[in-house]
């Protein structure tokens, strides 16, 4: 079977352990497949930019090959960045003098309180278990009045894949991806102010369904569960909308701005 990104405690996903191990044996051609990841962290960074503060501390969470750090060197930002990644492999392609890179939980933070001025955090929380507890982190790092940049997927995300399933009567073995009023409403507990927040579509193509879930499965953690398996071959001729002139693939994309009030 092919599978698909995937893991989250929240729906009966597997355990995070296996989703660290399948980015930290994708780390080394993650950069082949992640067109899109780099479209929308260029988005954060260009937000981040707008709204953090110069000269601060900022963390790239959830960094995995650490695109964010480049894009921080080639614009010349003068932000103090911290990488951080619970995948090793990603945290060790990511390392550099400039931006160092830690392997650690998004659920318990190496941090004290008030550490950052602002966090970044691109594609990272769909993988995440807990995200009020990882939301939670969030505030309790950043310093009163820091910011934080979040992208994460929504229920829109894969639906051609899903379709695909649903046409061979079969489990979807594709991720339940949350909503969006859920990561506001978990912002809102954990005592972030929500300044910004936009859903928007990405389309991801390939000549054809195999490379298609190629891609998609280049990208990291794989879905694992006791469902039976569908071959590829019928997951290929059930997929939605390909013909002779290629495949797609589409993904709901949330964008959240939050801010830690003053004390």
């Amino acid at each position: 079977m092919l599978a698909i990104p995937l893991s989250n405690v929240d729906h009966g996903l597997p355990d995070p352990s296996a989703v660290r191990r399948d980015f930290s044996k994708a780390a080394t051609v993650y950069d082949t497949h992640a067109a899109l990841q780099r479209t929308v962290l260029r988005r954060a960074h260009a937000l981040a930019r707008a709204h953090f503060g110069q000269g601060g501390r900022v963390l790239d969470l959830g960094c995995g090959t650490g695109y964010l750090a480049r894009l921080h060197a080639a614009c010349g930002d003068d932000w103090r960045l911290v990488q951080l990644d619970s995948a090793e492999g990603m945290a060790r392609v990511a390392a550099s003098a400039d931006a160092p890179a830690l392997c650690a939980d998004a659920l318990a933070l190496p941090f004290p309180a008030a550490a950052f001025d602002g966090v970044i955090s691109s594609l990272c929380l769909q993988w995440v278990g807990d995200t009020a507890r990882a939301l939670g982190e969030i505030h309790r790092i950043l310093c009163p009045g820091g910011k934080a940049v979040l992208t994460t997927l929504g229920p829109d995300t894969l639906g051609e894949l899903r379709e695909a399933y649903r046409r061979l009567g079969a489990h979807p073995h594709v991720l339940d991806f949350r909503p969006l009023h859920r990561y506001i409403g978990q912002a809102a507990q954990a005592g972030l102010r929500i300044r910004l927040h936009e859903a928007t579509h990405h389309v991801i193509e390939a000549s054809d369904v195999l490379s298609l879930l190629r891609t998609i499965r280049g990208l990291g953690a794989r879905y694992k569960n006791a469902a039976p398996s569908v071959s590829l071959r019928r997951v290929m001729a059930a997929y939605p909308g390909a013909d002779e002139s290629g495949a797609y693939a589409t993904f709901e994309v949330y964008t959240l701005l939050l801010e830690k009030p003053d004390a």
